[in-house]
Parts: C-alpha cells; structure tokens; sequence
C-alpha cells in the first residue's frame, strides 16, 4: 500500500512539473530579407518578433550563438512602444523589428521570463 502511495505522488509531481512547463512558443518570429537600394549587392534582414502573451519580458536576443558579428543594440523599434533597447516587455500582439545590416541570420534564441526559445532559418 505504502509503495502504491508513493508511486501515486511520484507520478503526481512529474505531471505537475510538465504542466507547468510552457512548450508552445509565446512569441511569433518572422525574417524578412531586404536589399538597400545604396548598396543592393547586400541582402539584410529584418526580424519580426511578435509576442503572443500578455506582459512577456523579453530579456535578451542572441544571434548565430553570437559567433558572428550580428549586434542587435541600436537597431530595434517597437510597436505601440516608445522603449527601444533590451528587457522590455510587451503585450499580446505587440511586436518589435530588429534590424541586421552586415550578418545573414540563422539562429535566433530569444531568452524571455517565461521561456527561452529557440529559432532557426535556412
């Protein structure tokens, strides 16, 4: 009986634990390739990122597990938001673009207070 009892609370805490879990993304990312018409031999990237839960901090972004040169500061506008650095938080829907002039994206963590997720482009 004791043993029952204590695979019972054993299996209790690992469904607790993985409910409080949250798999699914609270973010929405897109990468938008675009050429300067100064320079149109250089394709940048825009990054799109759009929250898609109320009061997600988002911490901070690395990019390319920061091996290249691919520094985000600087470069970022918000909607519907006046902040333009890192943490900020945001509300459903709300988005922020981040602007790479001299890196080709191909991995975006995105380190926030509810998760850290990962995203990869070809």
């Amino acid at each position: 009986m004791i043993n029952i009892l204590k695979s019972l609370i054993a299996i209790f805490l690992i469904v607790l634990l993985f409910s409080a879990c949250d798999s699914e993304p609270q973010v929405q990312v897109e990468l938008q390739p675009f050429r300067n018409t100064n320079y149109p031999q250089i394709i940048h990237h825009s990054l799109i990122v759009t929250v898609l839960k109320d009061n997600l901090e988002i911490k901070d972004l690395i990019v390319n597990n920061k091996v290249e040169d691919c520094d985000h500061k600087g470069y970022i506008k918000f909607s519907d938001s006046k902040v333009n650095k890192l943490p900020a938080i945001l509300n459903s829907y709300q988005s922020m673009t981040i602007t790479f002039l001299s890196c080709r994206v191909k991995k975006v963590d995105i380190l926030t207070n509810q998760g850290d997720w990962s995203f990869e482009f070809k």
